[in-house]
């Protein structure tokens, strides 16, 4: 090694040598060449580097002959790495199977193939609940939200109140409950409050509630009311009228009304202040006439965007109205298919038929991924 820095001649000469070695030992062999890994195709096997192959000790020295001219010709004498930006390596990240999950779904929103998943997880048969993948994904990844919308976790500059760690979801939505549930906190330059006694839910629900709000209010025009209707119980369970929102993930939310209503409300109420808050039956729309369908559509996509959504329930006859405004606001087919049921009732889009649900649209989260107990 000293000889070959000291003396760039002489290392010239080894190279030569080398490749002039592989080339005569490649004749004498009959060997197949090792083949070699393409780029970003090493993955999870830097502990099976040894090869399984058998070849001649000839070939294995024809082999290491031609790598060293490779690397010789490769490199300049002085020793420094060739001009051109150094490709980043893949990332490995361990992803928790969560409820509704499958392999394609998975696959999907990690840009990578279904085979190239099983394949880092052979000794995995069967996904269950909290069951660790592994995968390599590139470093500037952003995972898909599945519904054919970019990610938008971007929380810089908004009126976010803190969140704490300790609201878990346990159990199903409509068998489960909470614990140490989080109340969602009073914000009125986001939403209003209908009850506060059922406004409960997990931290990993309050944290993307508020978020999906937030967002939903800078990216659009829309600076009506927002009304959160009933949310869970502080313990979780059962309370009427509902099935569900027993676990801390289910979310009802009243459609934005149109402006003109809005306006005609507020001067209303400016005529009345012994009533003391807007947070009445009046902020809700009582036809479909009533509702801001193009708010709708925005409210919708800023759940989706977070991905960290599972359903959004809607009557299948307001699901139609959310459909055309989407078709006129020019929304590609595509995402239209995954994000809207109608009208192919298709049940892997993300907003499902559910009867009563003609005013309102009930969000359902997905686990967290640190609620191990959570369905």
């Amino acid at each position: 090694m000293r000889v070959r820095k000291r003396f760039s001649g002489i290392r010239i000469g080894l190279c030569s040598l080398a490749a002039a070695t592989a080339l005569v030992m490649t004749d004498r062999t009959d060997a197949e060449p090792t083949p070699t890994t393409p780029p970003g195709a090493k993955l999870f096997r830097q502990e099976a580097a040894t090869s399984t192959t058998r070849t001649t000790d000839g070939a294995r020295r024809a082999h290491a002959g031609a790598a060293e001219a490779r690397v010789c010709r490769s490199r300049p004498v002085g020793g420094s790495p060739p001009d051109g930006p150094a490709q980043a390596s893949p990332k490995r990240i361990v992803y928790l199977v969560r409820s509704g999950d499958s392999w394609p779904l998975i696959a999907e929103r990690h840009g990578v193939t279904e085979e190239q998943l099983r394949g880092w997880n052979r000794k995995i048969e069967r996904l269950r609940l909290r069951t660790e993948l592994t995968l390599e994904v590139p470093p500037d990844f952003r995972p898909s939200t599945g519904v054919g919308l970019e990610l938008d976790l971007d929380s810089t500059g908004l009126p976010l109140l803190p969140v704490p760690d300790h609201g878990e979801s346990r159990g199903h939505p409509s068998m489960g409950r909470l614990l140490h549930g989080v109340q969602l906190p009073e914000n009125p330059s986001l939403y209003i409050i209908r009850r506060p006694e059922v406004a409960y839910g997990s931290s990993q629900t309050i944290r993307t509630l508020q978020l999906a709000i937030a967002k939903f209010r800078a990216n659009s025009e829309y600076d009506g009311p927002l009304v959160i209707s009933d949310m869970s119980q502080r313990r979780g369970g059962k309370f009427a009228p509902h099935d569900s929102h027993q676990s801390g993930r289910d979310v009802d939310i009243w459609l934005p009304l149109r402006a003109e209503l809005v306006d005609a409300y507020l001067e209303a109420r400016a005529g009345d202040p012994a009533d003391g808050t807007l947070n009445d039956w009046n902020l809700g729309a009582r036809r479909p006439s009533d509702i801001d369908w193009s708010a709708t559509l925005a409210l919708v996509k800023a759940f989706a965007r977070t991905a960290e959504v599972r359903y959004i329930f809607l009557s299948r006859r307001q699901q139609r109205r959310l459909y055309r405004t989407a078709r006129d606001e020019g929304l590609p087919d595509a995402v239209l298919s995954e994000l809207i049921e109608f009208p192919q009732r298709d049940r892997r889009a993300l907003i499902r038929h559910a009867p009563r649900h003609g005013m309102h649209m009930h969000v359902r989260f997905r686990c967290g991924s640190d609620e191990p107990r959570c369905y």
